[in-house]
């Protein structure tokens, strides 16, 4: 469902589904970035840490290695690299609505994106946060509102903002 969410490819076409499999990498971007941002400063450490279990692939196959077989980096190698970097800024989509027919509840309807960053820095960090949004079908700009292109951000140490 992850990769059918993330790369709009259709289930029954087998080769596409084995092409995003090897896109295991914006899987564990989303997991590292979620675990990341559980450090969220004193009182609420909620996770301290991320461990790379698995560095490389004894044979071919899907998994979660970083290099392959034949000692190539996978493209989760890259994603890791970057995703554990000592500043990072994400955005997390959260939209409800409907649930299917087996949910007795309803939540209320709702679209809103959050935007957070996580600094490994042992002081704070005064920056500017730039935010941009385009159509991905037309790929034109869409124009956002003054107040939600851009704003001074002071990033707390060791914690998420």
């Amino acid at each position: 469902m992850y990769s059918g969410e993330n790369f709009r490819f259709l289930f029954n076409h087998l080769r596409d589904f084995i092409y995003c499999t090897q896109l295991q990498a914006e899987a564990m971007k989303y997991a590292y970035n979620h675990w990341r941002r559980e450090f969220r400063g004193p009182g609420e450490e909620n996770c301290f840490g991320i461990l790379v279990w698995q560095l490389n692939d004894i044979w071919l196959g899907t998994s979660w290695a970083l290099v392959d077989v034949n000692l190539n980096r996978k493209p989760s190698f890259y994603i890791t690299k970057r995703v554990l970097s000592k500043v990072v800024v994400g955005m997390e989509r959260i939209v409800t609505g409907e649930m299917p027919y087996m949910v007795t509840s309803y939540p209320a309807p709702r679209d809103k994106l959050q935007i957070w960053a996580v600094s490994g820095q042992l002081h704070s960090l005064d920056t500017v946060l730039k935010l941009s949004a385009f159509n991905i079908e037309t790929r034109e700009e869409v124009m956002l509102k003054e107040e939600e292109r851009g704003r001074s951000v002071s990033l707390k140490p060791n914690q998420t903002t």
